[in-house]
């Protein structure tokens, strides 16, 4: 029997982020239909096999319209990864509160409310006892409205930001982890024949000068061997995340301690580097098929 497969993506990026495209041919190769409908697109057609969140990167700035999508299509077939995930993924200060209290290492964060009201930025990373800091939405994507300003800009640059932004969108302030120099480790987990396992992983070293590790602003991408404590921790973060995905990312980078801390458990659209394994997209699709052949 043909499976049906719909890959979730977004008006910006319409075919899916060029990672993905060795996956689709998999797919295709496999006998597979695959249609590739605009998470939004009130016209898609989710009356398949299976739908598989990918490019829909946009959907940080709509969270709540997205995660409605997620359950809404959830109900009438299989979503991977699952609306219950989807709902704990997308907002950062629950999923990374949760992890943390369960002894996984996590960024020290100062947590912003939306609000109208003034937060004296100064005094807050003093009582925290940060210095130089990032601040970033609690719910984002691809370093969107993200900043890092040294300590002694924190009461001028620093306020400024948050004065802006905290009237629309929810904040997080964490310290500046030098670490991040050496680079951001990602570990990928895809789906085995009985349960998630570890694929491969990268490391993204930023651009000279810059802290954001994403491609797109110029990080050097390479295959990575990770060490026993970089697998400990994705894979204890992982089963405390529970539920059945089909993929999964952990991002890791050198804490202030000096050890890997978890800095992203991304569960809902990541990228998966793909193109970093010979055989990444190929096991990609057949888990992806296994799963649309079991019954709801």
């Amino acid at each position: 029997m043909t499976m049906r497969i719909a890959l979730a993506t977004c008006s910006e990026l319409p075919a899916l982020d060029d990672d993905d495209h060795g996956y689709v041919r998999a797919l295709r190769d496999r006998g597979a239909t695959v249609t590739l409908p605009c998470w939004d697109d009130a016209a898609a057609d989710w009356d398949v096999d299976l739908v598989v969140i990918r490019s829909t990167w946009d959907y940080s700035q709509r969270k709540d319209a997205f995660v409605a999508w997620a359950e809404r299509v959830d109900a009438g077939t299989t979503l991977l990864n699952p609306s219950s995930m989807v709902r704990w993924n997308t907002d950062k200060q629950r999923y990374l509160t949760d992890l943390s209290e369960q002894g996984i290492p996590t960024v020290p964060t100062a947590w912003l409310p939306l609000s109208s009201e003034r937060v004296d930025v100064a005094a807050l990373v003093a009582r925290h006892g940060f210095q130089d800091v990032v601040i970033k939405p609690i719910v984002g994507a691809g370093s969107r409205d993200t900043i890092r300003v040294g300590a002694k800009d924190t009461a001028t640059e620093a306020q400024f930001f948050v004065d802006q932004q905290l009237s629309t969108q929810a904040l997080m302030v964490q310290p500046f982890l030098p670490g991040i120099s050496e680079g951001e480790v990602s570990l990928i987990f895809l789906e085995g024949a009985q349960r998630l396992a570890f694929s491969h992983a990268v490391i993204k070293r930023p651009a000279l000068g810059d802290f954001r590790s994403q491609p797109e602003f110029g990080s050097e991408v390479e295959g990575h061997s990770p060490t026993p404590t970089e697998r400990d921790i994705a894979e204890r973060a992982l089963h405390l995340a529970g539920g059945r995905p089909l993929y999964a990312r952990v991002d890791l980078v050198t804490g202030l301690d000096g050890q890997p801390t978890l800095i992203e458990l991304e569960l809902v659209e990541p990228c998966l580097y793909l193109g970093w394994s010979d055989d990444a997209a190929a096991a990609f699709a057949d888990a992806t098929l296994r799963r649309a052949r079991k019954p709801r």
